[in-house]
Parts: structure tokens; C-alpha cells; sequence
């Protein structure tokens, strides 16, 4: 907190001085005298006057500004051999460049900062990745925490190299914009054992990049290493010596989400039960369940929610309208990511009524 409060009031005085230093600099070439450079307000903390004749430099206790005082007669008597140094004796033009040189200092000192920062380059996590977002389309192209990206392809030939993980992210978001799969060339963490990796990032179609777009492509966080040494060294012994012992809760992979889907499911298929209802669901709806329901940052939190929107909600209407009865067995799929319903005995008529098309066809 103390170094942000230090990091504030530097970059401030950085500021006004640079800018009270344009409007002094341009005043002293159109050859207008200048009384008094002080950065701040209020009480005066610290005051210079190389020669009587000479500017007055002086630091005041409110830091939130600063003035340059010039000769004027407006603000007092002028002797008749300093007229010509006044302020208000100069043209128009040269006043006007007067008042416009602090914020053209400013402005020259954003494009330097601006043009070092650029010179000197911007330090960024290469593309090492963190575990990939459960049921996700990296996850699914075998991405592993520890992967290292070092270079993509949008057609399979050429490559480019992955300059870091921002740069990664991109061209991926790229692809996925110009509905194109994506092909990563993928490394072990100590840059042996290359491999490729394939995005089906096609399938997606998404025509606006949100949080829900970024987590169904499951390119995580970058990698950082375990960090339970850490303890030591940020914690007191006397606190280290009451730990019993030190838990690492890892994140939620796609097979955690199924097992607690599949408890969530059961539950619901108990109820139905009591109504003589049978339920069956598909490896299909259970995928596309657990996609709905997973979020990387809330884990299975959302997946209760998940299970009652997509499939109780819809089903208990149904009920209610009429189209399930008790001793009926309700089947769950997913078909083009929706969960639909079906009886079983109409899903058996309809593979039946398929096969006997084929058989018939010439």
C-alpha cells in the first residue's frame, strides 16, 4: 500500500514538473521573465533564487499542481526597462505557445516513455500452460499441464513460432473467429518430446469471444511451479510449527465432473423412480452436462444448476403436460448440443423403422 501511495505521488510530480517545465522553457525563449517555478501549493517547504534577478524555485506542501509566475502588469507594477519582458506586452502568438507548451511537454513525454517501453521490449510468460479446462477442446486434443506451444499452423504447413502466451491466445481467438481449426506443435515443459496437437476449433462457431467462448477452448492459465516451500519463508516458525499438515487441492478434470454428475443424476432417477419412471441418460447428454455445468474458476459448483435447467426443468414439464406417464422409460441425449427426451419404446420403433429402410433400399 505505502509503495503505491510513494508510486503515485512520483509519477504525479513527474508530471507536473515536466509540464510547468514546458511552460518555463518556451516563456525564457519568447524572452518573458519569470517570477516564480513552483510545483505544489499551499506552504512554502523549500525555496531557491540562484540570482536576485533569477527565477524563484520552490516546492510547496500540496503536491497536486504547480504554477509558473510571470512577469505581467496585470498582476503588478513593471518598471519601464522590463516592459518589454512582460507577459502581456508579447503577441499573441507567443503567449498562446506559452500556455500550449505544458501540455505539449506531456504530450512529448508519453511518445518517449512510450517509444523506450517499446525499444526496450515488454517481458511476457512464454506459452507454457497450466492444466486445460475440464471437457474442453484442448483437453480433448490431449493438452497436459506443463505443455509448452512453441509454435501453431492454420493449415498444417506453415508454422509460425508461438512468441509467447498472449501471442498463443490470439492467434487461436483468430481462428476460432475465422471458423479454422488450428494445428499447436507441443513440448514438454523442458522443451523435449515434440508433438501435434490439433484444435477443432471449427465446431465452436462462435461469432462474439466471451469468458463461456475462452473455457469451452480450455487454454489455461500459464504454468507456475508448486510453491509450498513458500511457506517457510513468508510465515513465522512459531506459526509453521502449529500446521498439522498442508493440503494441495487440485483442480477438477473432466472425469471428477462425470462421477459427480453421474451422484447428481442418480438422485434425480431415485425421485423419478417413486413415479414408476425410469431415466436413462447418454453418454452424450452426460458430456454435454458436464460442459454446461463446469466452470474452471467455481469447479462443479455450477453443475447442480446445470443438471435442473437443462434436464429436470424441462422434463417435470413435460410430465405435467402429459407426454411421460408412470412405467415409462424416458431416454436423455444430446443431439447437436440440446438434451432432448425420448421414450424408449418410440427410440426402439424409430431405430427399427432406420434399419428396415436400409434393408429395403436397392
Amino acid at each position: 500500500m505505502i509503495v503505491t501511495v510513494l508510486a503515485f505521488f512520483l509519477t504525479l510530480g513527474v508530471l507536473i514538473v515536466v509540464h510547468e517545465y514546458g511552460h518555463y522553457r518556451v516563456a525564457v525563449a519568447c524572452g518573458v521573465r519569470v517570477l516564480r517555478f513552483s510545483i505544489g501549493f499551499g506552504r512554502v517547504l523549500w525555496r531557491r533564487q540562484p540570482r536576485p534577478d533569477g527565477t524563484e524555485l520552490v516546492v510547496c506542501a500540496l503536491p497536486f499542481g504547480g504554477y509558473v509566475r510571470m512577469l505581467d502588469e496585470r498582476e503588478g507594477a513593471v518598471t519601464p526597462a522590463e516592459l518589454d519582458c512582460a507577459f502581456n506586452r508579447k503577441p499573441l502568438w507567443q503567449r498562446a505557445l506559452i500556455v500550449a507548451a505544458g501540455p505539449a511537454a506531456n504530450l512529448l513525454l508519453a511518445v518517449a516513455l512510450y517509444s523506450v517501453a517499446h525499444w526496450i521490449g515488454v517481458d511476457e510468460p512464454k506459452a507454457l500452460l497450466g492444466p486445460p479446462a475440464a471437457a474442453s477442446v484442448a483437453e480433448r486434443a490431449g493438452m497436459r499441464a506443463g505443455d509448452w506451444v512453441r509454435a501453431w499452423s492454420s493449415d498444417g504447413s506453415e508454422w509460425h513460432d508461438a512468441r509467447s502466451l498472449t501471442d498463443l491466445r490470439w492467434q487461436v481467438t483468430q481462428s476460432m473467429l475465422r471458423g479454422e481449426d488450428i494445428d499447436l506443435l507441443v513440448s514438454a515443459r523442458e522443451g523435449h518430446g515434440q508433438r501435434r496437437v490439433h484444435l477443432e476449433l471449427a465446431a465452436l462457431a462462435a461469432g462474439d469471444v466471451d469468458a463461456k467462448t475462452m473455457q469451452r477452448i480450455g487454454l489455461g492459465n500459464p504454468w507456475s511451479e508448486p510453491v509450498l516451500g513458500e511457506v517457510k519463508a513468508q510465515f513465522r516458525p512459531e506459526f509453521v510449527n502449529r500446521i498439522d499438515e498442508i493440503v494441495v487441492f487440485h483442480a477438477l478434470d473432466e472425469k471428477h465432473i462425470k462421477s459427480i454428475a453421474r451422484i447428481q443424476l442418480g438422485l434425480l432417477e431415485k425421485r423419478l423412480a417413486k413415479m414408476e419412471i425410469k431415466l436413462e441418460v447418454s453418454d452424450a447428454a452426460l458430456t454435454e452436462i458436464v460442459s454446461i455445468g463446469f466452470d474452471p474458476v467455481y469447479g462443479a459448483r455450477p453443475l447442480r444448476r446445470a443438471i435442473q435447467t437443462e434436464i429436470e426443468n424441462p422434463l417435470a414439464k413435460q410430465i405435467l403436460e402429459g407426454e411421460f406417464a408412470a412405467k415409462d422409460t424416458i431416454l436423455v441425449d444430446a443431439v447437436k448440443r440440446k438434451i432432448v427426451f425420448e421414450k424408449a419404446v418410440e427410440k426402439a420403433a424409430q431405430q427399427t423403422a432406420r434399419r428396415k429402410s436400409a434393408e429395403n433400399k436397392p
